[in-house]
């Protein structure tokens, strides 16, 4: 028995996207309190899996929680890997690690780009064409 003649569109939308965030919240607990690696394994294709249906139904969403963890990931690995004095003072200097920079520091870049991405194209059509025209309009 379908919804379709006992909610309209907007119900729907709000239902779908409440179940969603209930499941993704769930599996995001599971994934990071759980303590076996089998919940853990199934926690982290659950978030994947719910993730993309928010990608594919509400990308505008999607790209605000992808934002969100872009800046979280480029905060986290602003000071990895480029050399300080150690917490304990038990150990030499730590030492500058190009790899570990350049790698935590363009995945998060690299986040943060395909979270523009999906949230230009989680906008309605007249607004990301708009945007898109005068972007061209600044020569960007």
């Amino acid at each position: 028995m379908g919804t379709g003649k006992y909610l309209n569109q907007a119900q729907r939308e709000g239902l779908l996207a409440s179940a969603l965030s209930f499941v993704t919240g769930a599996a995001t607990v599971g994934l990071l309190y759980g303590h076996n690696k089998p919940l853990i394994f199934l926690s982290g294709v659950l978030v994947a899996v719910t993730l993309f249906f928010w990608r594919l139904r509400f990308r505008f969403v999607y790209g605000i929680i992808e934002l969100g963890f872009g800046l979280y990931v480029l905060w986290y690995v602003a000071d990895k890997g480029r050399g300080s004095f150690s917490a304990a003072f038990s150990s030499d200097f730590d030492t500058f690690q190009l790899s570990v920079v350049l790698i935590q520091t363009f995945g998060a870049i690299y986040i943060l780009v395909r979270s523009f991405d999906n949230l230009m194209q989680g906008l309605p059509t007249n607004m990301r064409i708009g945007i898109e025209t005068r972007l061209q309009q600044w020569h960007v």
